[in-house]
C-alpha cells in the first residue's frame, strides 16, 4: 500500500468559511442591508462550496424577528459575464421573538443528492443580508460547510 500526502488545501474538509463581526451600530437598520462587498464573496472558478451551516450572534436587536440571509447568484451557461444566472436564499436566520441571537441554522433547501448542504457553483457570489426595524449591537457571523475542488478539464 502507499502512502499520499498532499500539499495545499484539504477539500473536503468541514470548517467555517467566513467568519464576520460587526459593531454596535455599523449595520444599518433597514429592509435589506448587504453586509459583504461582493469582491471577496465570489467562488473561484476551480471550486464549489458546500455550505452547511450559519451562525449568529448578536448581543441584542431591539426589533423582534430580525434577520440575516445568506443569497446566492449563480451564473449559467458557462459562467461567462453577460449569460444569465440562477439565484436564491440558502440560510435564513432570525431572532423570533427574543432580541438577541445565538443560534445555528442549516440551508433551507439542501441540494438534492447530498448528504448535507448547498451546494455554490464556481464562479457564484454570496451575500449575506440583514434586516430589521433597528441597528443591531455587537455581531458575529460565521458560514460553515467545505470545498470541493472542480477539475478545469471537467464541464461545469
Amino acid at each position: 500500500m502507499g502512502v499520499t500526502r498532499f500539499s495545499g488545501p484539504v477539500y473536503g474538509a468541514k470548517a467555517g468559511l467566513m467568519t464576520f463581526a460587526f459593531a454596535a451600530g455599523a449595520i444599518t437598520s433597514n429592509a435589506s442591508t448587504a453586509l459583504l462587498p461582493a469582491a471577496i464573496t465570489t467562488i473561484p472558478t476551480y471550486e464549489s462550496w458546500v455550505l452547511t451551516g450559519l451562525w449568529a450572534n448578536v448581543s441584542t436587536c431591539s426589533s423582534n424577528n430580525y434577520q440575516f440571509k445568506v443569497k446566492f447568484e449563480a451564473p449559467t451557461g458557462g459562467g461567462s459575464a453577460g449569460t444569465s444566472t440562477t439565484s436564491g436564499t440558502i440560510h435564513t436566520l432570525g431572532s423570533g421573538t427574543s432580541t438577541s441571537i445565538s443560534s445555528f441554522v442549516n440551508p433551507t433547501t439542501p441540494t438534492p443528492g447530498e448528504y448535507e448542504g448547498f451546494v455554490v457553483p464556481p464562479g457564484s457570489t454570496l451575500r449575506i443580508v440583514s434586516s430589521g426595524n433597528s441597528a443591531p449591537g455587537i455581531t458575529n457571523l460565521n458560514l460553515h460547510g467545505y470545498i470541493r475542488y472542480v477539475d478545469s478539464t471537467r464541464a461545469v
